[in-house]
């Protein structure tokens, strides 16, 4: 399409350059019809397969630069402003060249807003994005079933048939330290707690902060906690909906372009939703209904703002549930058959993260990789006392469930290491 209009509008210019001056430069009144060829013109863009994936906005720019730069090259050769060197093939073959780098930026553009949308601004490495996709389409990883919560109770069950115990909703807040040695973990409740060793699956932030009162600082954490440039936090926002209805045409995630959605992401507004349902678990929603989550990944100049707005708690409550209708009407608008079936169950935020987990700044996931940042893996020990460790994402940023479960396992391998004791699966 852009080659046919750039021949015939070069042609025009050639041959009829007082026409071409009079239709494209000069003030008149045939041009004045010109929105609904944009939308004739916007219908054509979206036919076409490297077009489908971008949302009318970016069809929008796409077809101004292009129509841009037209005009002002076709206005040279109507000025007779060409190099003589230039002939009338090159011209032509420029016209063309130009359009098609332009459109070439949009190419593969599902691919580059997925791995975009889960990335902050600035120079980044997609390894965290990668990797997780690799293991998953190689057949070494897969979802539990259950989701995470149900993977939590196998643990808890395991734990517990093993002689294991555990006390919830005592939250610590300091330790007894006698030299090198933890005597004691107490509660926020005055509760004491003894053994022989201690582990923090926490995190790191608080950790050293609130639990080790920043008596025993690690320069590793230090350093990354105060660079956010180079480690910068990222979070989400995470919708829960029921659908009244099951689902049996749609993947399990889907990514779809929206407009007019008032969300930020990486200080712009969002042009996509990530939605996922779980029709393949009979546990999550009654009969006949389907539970979907909806994930707007969160950076830092977003958590600093959710930190704001919770200090207002009438004001938050208000966001979240206008996050959550727009939401519903983005997802309605695209999937018109889901219209008036779907309800808002609950709305979170970093801050929820925040209150149910201590998360620094909402934070639920490790730092994020850069170009300048230096890749963590941390040990868990902590320097001068001999008898606790740090354990879960934190040691292997970006985090995650995996590389929690996996840092858990090698923290008890310390400590049969140092027990002389042999390590075992079962």
């Amino acid at each position: 399409m852009f080659e046919k209009i750039g021949k015939a509008s070069l042609a025009l210019a050639k041959d009829y350059p007082t026409i071409y001056r009079e239709l494209a430069i000069e003030p008149n009144p045939y041009m004045s019809s010109y929105g609904s060829i944009e939308e004739n013109m916007l219908k054509e863009m979206s036919k076409d397969e490297n077009m489908k994936e971008l949302t009318k906005n970016e069809q929008k720019k796409l077809l101004f630069k292009m129509r841009a730069f037209q005009t002002g090259f076709l206005v040279m050769v109507v000025n007779r402003n060409i190099p003589k060197w230039l002939k009338d093939e090159d011209i032509e073959e420029m016209l063309i060249e130009v359009g098609e780098e332009l459109a070439k930026k949009f190419k593969y553009r599902a691919l580059k807003n997925a791995i975009s949308s889960f990335m902050p601004e600035g120079e980044y490495s997609a390894s965290s994005v990668i990797f997780p996709l690799g293991t998953f389409t190689g057949g070494q990883s897969s979802i539990p079933i259950g989701g995470s919560k149900a993977l939590s109770r196998r643990m808890v069950e395991k734990y517990k048939s093993l002689g294991g115990k555990i006390e919830t909703s005592c939250e610590i807040d300091h330790l007894e330290i006698d030299r090198n040695q933890v005597k004691k973990a107490w509660s926020k409740d005055s509760k004491g707690y003894y053994a022989d060793y201690f582990i923090g699956a926490c995190d790191a932030k608080e950790f050293y902060t609130s639990i080790l009162k920043d008596k025993y600082t690690d320069k590793k954490y230090s350093l990354r906690f105060n660079n956010p440039k180079d480690y910068p936090l990222g979070s989400n926002i995470y919708i829960g909906l029921g659908y009244e209805g099951t689902i049996e045409d749609i993947p399990r995630t889907v990514k779809f372009p929206v407009d007019l959605v008032n969300i930020g992401q990486n200080k712009k507004t969002i042009n996509y939703l990530q939605m996922t349902h779980y029709n393949y678990e009979p546990d999550f929603a009654p009969d006949n209904h389907t539970a979907i989550t909806v994930a707007i990944n969160q950076f830092l100049p977003e958590l600093y703002r959710w930190e704001e707005l919770i200090k207002d708690s009438k004001a938050y409550t208000q966001e979240k549930k206008r996050i959550g209708k727009e939401v519903i009407e983005a997802i309605e608008n695209h999937f018109p058959n889901m219209k008036g079936k779907l309800k808002l169950l609950d709305v979170a935020t970093p801050q929820t993260y925040n209150r149910y987990c201590k998360a620094y700044k909402g934070a639920f996931m490790g730092f994020w990789p850069t170009l300048d940042g230096k890749s963590l893996v941390h040990t868990g020990k902590i320097k001068c006392l001999e008898n606790i460790m740090l354990s879960g994402q934190w040691l292997q940023p970006p985090g995650g469930l995996p590389t929690a479960l996996i840092t858990g396992k090698d923290t008890v391998m310390r400590i049969c290491k140092r027990e002389k004791v042999k390590f075992s699966y079962d």
